[in-house]
């Protein structure tokens, strides 16, 4: 399903003419959409209002539309970018998560 979704992304973003402009719309739209699952939860967590699930799930998946051009436009797939997290992720947390070691960031070299 996602090398499907990401031929249709490529498909789409590819064949925009000037890089800049259409990586910039990417980002924009990225965080348009984000924001939009943000006002989702916050309409929760302050208003008292129930998460509605299927606008989050709507705009979470707007949100990986982007992200997946962004990535593709770079030269990357959403399976190295899941990858690379899994990567730091091992070596952040080598006996699963601890706030101990979200705070010392390891993968940092710090």
């Amino acid at each position: 399903m996602m090398n499907e979704l990401q031929k249709l992304v490529d498909d789409e973003w590819q064949k925009k003419p000037d890089f800049r402009d259409t990586l910039l719309l990417t980002c924009i739209g990225l965080s348009s959409e984000v924001g939009e699952i943000q006002d989702n939860i916050k309409r929760f967590a302050y208003y008292g209002a129930e998460i509605d699930k299927e606008n989050l799930l709507e705009e979470a998946g707007d949100a990986l539309h982007y992200l997946m051009a962004c990535l593709s436009l770079n030269g990357f797939t959403m399976e190295q970018a899941a990858e690379h997290q899994l990567k730091k992720y091992k070596i952040r947390f080598p006996d699963g998560w601890s706030q101990e070691d979200a705070i010392l960031k390891r993968d940092h070299g710090e």
